[in-house]
């Protein structure tokens, strides 16, 4: 209802923030109001904790959506936030808890919705895209459920919309998603956010001002993707150095204190 007090909980990575600027902009389309405030994830809490539960309430929250987290696993505090708010819980991860059955909280994930299908790569920015599309006019976002998809690596699902998402905005197709300039927004997202948490509102607030990929490519968060750049490249090249290597070059120990957060994407290079 529009006279709700409503809040996003989502994600920290690039398809929590882009299903959180989605199930924003589809909102403000059908309550002609603006979402009251969105929280990112905080670091380590895949679930809704205690002490969010009771900051909901402080901020007198009538309506609670989680995307891209794992509510489920430790329901306690949802269950603690149904007791003074409407809750709508959104992902696309392992069914642990079906609370449809067991409380007020409305639980939606693609298992549940569809079948056959792999949540795995139904990532919750599409998810959102494709659920709240029956109900607003979402078009212009397809982009943003599009760079989700990608930081997911969810594209071989979605091969025919991703398609026509880079034929519609004149983006060239390449082989390599990431290397495309919707990859790029994704990387620019997920480097402000390893970069510093606390970048988390400045680029869903970017992106929920853009109105083509182009604007955040442009954006702040460039400078953010230099830093992590330079720390990653640093720790690849001292590792030929400081790494233990096991059985010729196929198993590393290495220890690093890095200066950010980027232990993820340095184990996948």
């Amino acid at each position: 209802k529009s006279s709700d007090v409503i809040a996003l909980y989502h994600d920290s990575d690039p398809d929590g923030t882009c299903s959180g600027v989605i199930m924003a902009k589809a909102i403000e389309q059908l309550l002609k109001k603006k979402v009251d405030f969105h929280v990112g994830r905080k670091k380590g809490e895949h679930y809704v904790s205690s002490e969010m539960a009771d900051f909901f309430m402080s901020k007198k929250v009538t309506a609670l959506i989680t995307l891209d987290i794992s509510a489920d696993e430790k329901p306690e505090g949802l269950l603690q936030v149904q007791k003074f708010a409407d809750v709508l819980v959104s992902d696309h991860h392992k069914l642990y808890n079906n609370l449809n059955e067991t409380s007020k909280v409305l639980l939606v994930k693609p298992q549940l919705l569809y079948s056959p299908v792999d949540p795995q790569l139904y990532c919750t920015s599409k998810f959102v895209f494709d659920l709240m599309s029956r109900h607003a006019s979402l078009k212009d976002f397809d982009w943003i459920a599009s760079v989700g998809i990608i930081a997911d690596v969810a594209s071989k699902m979605w091969p025919e919309f991703l398609t026509a998402v880079f034929k519609k905005y004149e983006i060239p197709l390449v082989k390599d998603f990431f290397k495309s300039r919707l990859g790029k927004v994704a990387h620019l997202i997920s480097s402000a956010e390893v970069y510093d948490e606390k970048n988390v509102d400045l680029c869903f607030d970017i992106l929920s001002k853009s109105v083509h990929p182009k604007n955040v490519l442009n954006s702040e968060l460039r400078r953010f993707a230099k830093f992590i750049e330079d720390e990653i490249h640093k720790l690849v090249k001292n590792s030929k150095s400081h790494a233990e290597w096991h059985f010729g070059e196929e198993l590393m120990f290495y220890e690093i204190k890095p200066k950010y957060a980027v232990t993820s994407p340095l184990s996948t290079i």
